[in-house]
């Protein structure tokens, strides 16, 4: 039966899971890119895709609405590694007549 315990929860309380993911975005979409600069972009985006794997199955296997909160915010925390950084680290290797 624990399974479906999010049946039983109040609207709000499974609304706020998609709040918690762009929470996540928010609080690292700064730092993250930072980072890549500071130390490397090719480290950081491996990193941050790693994670989201990681992230995913525990999402995938978790049963608990407090530790989807938890995931969903690390998984938009790992957003600005994989989009921006990357974006960055391929404008990077783009030729110089091109840009």
């Amino acid at each position: 039966m624990e399974q479906y315990d999010l049946l039983c929860e109040p609207k709000w309380k499974i609304g706020l899971l998609g709040s918690v993911y762009f929470s996540g975005v928010l609080s690292c979409v700064v730092v993250v890119p930072w980072l890549a600069d500071r130390y490397g972009r090719r480290w950081n985006a491996f990193i941050n895709y790693v994670a989201f794997i990681a992230i995913v199955i525990a999402i995938l296997l978790a049963s608990d609405l407090m530790t989807l909160y938890v995931l969903l915010f690390l998984a938009g925390a790992t957003f600005g590694g994989r989009a921006i950084v990357n974006f960055l680290y391929v404008v990077d290797y783009i030729h110089a007549r091109r840009k």
